[in-house]
């Protein structure tokens, strides 16, 4: 029942939407809606579609990979220090202030799990947590990836000279693919939940799902090869179930006790990242410095795909470069995402945290210095 109700939430939102020029992402409007039936209706299962959604994001990522191209090492320094001044700030201002008045320490993920992250990185740090007995961390981090997109669509169109952003259009196109590749990546999730199912019944240690997902995609693709547009195609329905899913999962009882911390942490983390871009971000691409710029923008608050939504609507041309320029780079984040994210439970303890803040900020720092000096050389 939820499935079904998701998708038809997506559907009227989407095509409400494009009758209203699509002023907002129509997978958020979604989930608003569908978190309103949610107060009247039990769904019971949302939590465990948005692990299906995102295991189904996993495989369409390991087995669509096209081949690569060289990455700009400018924009993945720019790039890497979105992510790396979100957890320095995290964890700073935590260990600052609200260490001192017992405020749980997942305030100090949120900015990097829920803004650079999206909802996609806040259901696995979320699930990964709840594994460790951290039950509502999902709800903070999800909460955090929302107020992220809320972000990412005013600041792209505060800071585009273009003020008619408009975001991506609900299509079937969007999602169009095979008989073959729905097949396939509905098998290998199926395969990706027993799997877990049997090594939690063995072991005792609960594995997400989209771990095994990932892993059996990546030994599948040399024997079984899918089109990279039909994986995009399931990719794209999958992933704007997972931010239905996702928002309507959010029990606010769970959220309300941190609210103010989160939101203090967010409203620093837009601070700085409204410098970087103006000083850094918009000098540092040349006649691509305006997409770029905006694109990293997105991204960086609420993730990739709700950035691309609304850059194509400025230039479609020149957003399709910045993703191009992008896709090499993020092959190369993405590793390092992944795994400070699977360590993320360890930063709970204050000594790690401590450890990490040591890590984190003289890495963005400099990288500050670096990007700095290349705009002065360039001025």
């Amino acid at each position: 029942m939820s499935l079904l109700l998701g998708i038809v939430c997506l559907t009227v939102s989407g095509l409400f939407l494009n009758r209203a020029k699509n002023t907002l992402p129509y997978n958020v409007v979604s989930g608003l809606l569908l978190m309103a039936f949610a107060q009247v209706v039990e769904l019971r299962e949302l939590s465990e579609l948005v692990n299906l959604s995102l295991c189904a994001v996993f495989i369409c990522a390991g087995m669509g990979v096209s081949k690569r191209s060289k990455a700009s090492g400018t924009l993945f320094l720019y790039s890497l220090l979105q992510y790396t001044m979100q957890w320095s700030l995290g964890i700073g201002i935590y260990l600052l202030v609200f260490e001192y008045f017992k405020t749980g320490p997942i305030v100090a993920l949120v900015a990097p799990a829920g803004l650079a992250g999206g909802h996609g990185s806040a259901a696995f740090l979320g699930e990964v947590l709840k594994q460790e007995g951290h039950m509502m961390a999902y709800d903070k981090l999800m909460f955090c990836a929302t107020v992220g997109v809320v972000i990412a669509v005013v600041g792209q169109i505060f800071f585009s000279k273009n003020k008619s952003v408009r975001f991506e259009a609900f299509s079937l196109g969007r999602f169009h693919s095979s008989a073959k590749t729905l097949i396939v990546v509905s098998g290998m999730c199926a395969l990706s939940y027993f799997t877990s199912k049997l090594i939690f019944h063995i072991l005792g240690v609960a594995i997400p799902y989209f771990i095994f997902g990932f892993l059996i995609s990546l030994l599948a693709r040399p024997v079984i090869k899918l089109s990279s547009s039909e994986c995009g195609g399931v990719s794209n329905f999958s992933s704007d179930l997972l931010i239905t899913f996702g928002i309507a999962s959010i029990k606010w009882n769970a959220v309300k006790e941190d609210v103010f911390a989160i939101l203090v942490v967010i409203a620093l983390t837009l601070a700085t990242s409204v410098v970087l871009f103006k000083k850094l971000g918009l000098r540092l691409f040349k006649n691509d410095s305006e997409l770029v710029g905006l694109f990293t923008w997105g991204w960086s608050m609420a993730g990739i795909a709700i950035s691309m939504g609304g850059i194509k609507s400025i230039d479609t041309v020149k957003a399709q470069r910045a993703m191009e320029m992008f896709a090499p780079v993020y092959m190369l984040i993405a590793p390092i995402e992944m795994g400070i994210l699977l360590l993320a439970p360890f930063l709970l303890d204050s000594f790690y945290m401590k450890l990490s803040l040591l890590v984190f900020g003289p890495v963005s720092l400099a990288i500050i210095l670096k990007l700095h000096r290349q705009v002065v050389e360039s001025a």
